[in-house]
């Protein structure tokens, strides 16, 4: 291999390189502005799975308190 066909190599992986992350980029961006505009439902999906999470745990943290103090 010459001195030039390595220099093409780099060259190619280079090109290569900057072409996928610039689509990684493009892709990126477009995710982010979907998120942006739904963001509002976004953040009601996420509070309603927080208020079940939480419900969740305080119903076995109750369980096991009244279990603690035989509590019927």
């Amino acid at each position: 291999m010459t001195p030039t066909d390595n220099a093409i190599h780099i060259k190619t992986g280079i090109a290569k390189a900057v072409a996928y992350s610039t689509s990684g980029g493009l892709v990126f961006a477009d995710y982010m502005s979907y998120l942006n505009h739904h963001a509002g439902a976004f953040g009601v999906i996420i509070g309603f799975c927080t208020f079940i999470v939480n419900w969740i745990y305080q119903h076995k943290n109750r369980k096991l308190i009244k279990k603690e103090y035989d509590i019927n």
